[in-house]
């Protein structure tokens, strides 16, 4: 059966890179007793996958993990928060549809929580009231950031934005802000991953099609 795993990850481990918490998983995951599926062939390793990368230094207070366990398998949560490091997070377990989309292939958009200092937020104003913005990613590919943020709840010190993070098209929040804030100190966390369900963005947790509270 497929499991879906949210978590979160503050701390220290927000400097953990994305293969090394793989390790974390599969490793705690071992030392859960978990009755995991493996991969065939001569290194067997346990099947897994997360919804998206973190960039090294985010926190994420939603963030999606999956793998398989054996049929009847119990007590995932509580197996698994037992063996976690103590900056990550078991925040929920669910099982998903045997035959549903990956995680990963799920993923439309996120939610970011952005704090900086004075000036930072008459900047965003500006740039929401924009019909344009035109930069580049890290890759050097141009893109309009604009039409990249669906939403913003701006405030003095800080910014909820939704920005996208489809396999379409998708904007970091750290190349918005390098454009908009060069220089400025800035905290970002990521609070949720969102999927469209029936045109509407739903939390990726929505895909769980059952919980599994202990």
């Amino acid at each position: 059966m497929r499991i879906g795993i949210k978590f979160e990850r503050t701390g220290m481990s927000k400097f953990v890179s994305h293969l090394d918490m793989q390790r974390v998983f599969s490793r705690a995951i071992r030392r859960s007793g978990i009755r995991a599926v493996y991969s065939q062939g001569f290194n067997p390793h346990i099947i897994l996958s997360f919804a998206q990368a973190l960039a090294v230094g985010l926190e994420t207070t939603g963030d999606y993990m999956e793998f398989s366990a054996q049929e009847g398998e119990e007590n995932i949560a509580s197996k698994l928060s037992r063996v976690m490091p103590p900056d990550v997070k078991i925040a929920a377990v669910g099982k998903l549809e045997d035959k549903g989309k990956k995680l990963m292939a799920a993923v439309e958009s996120a939610e970011y929580d952005i704090y900086f200092g004075a000036g930072v937020a008459e900047k965003l104003r500006a740039f929401m009231a924009m019909e344009s913005y035109m930069l580049q990613n890290k890759k050097g590919t141009e893109l309009d950031a604009r039409s990249l943020v669906f939403d913003a709840d701006i405030e003095e010190d800080h910014a909820k934005l939704v920005l996208s993070l489809s396999s379409k098209a998708s904007l970091s929040p750290f190349t918005l802000m390098e454009y908009l804030a060069p220089g400025e100190n800035i905290r970002i966390v990521r609070r949720e991953l969102f999927t469209n369900i029936d045109s509407e963005a739903k939390p990726l947790s929505a895909l769980f099609v059952e919980n599994i509270l202990n």
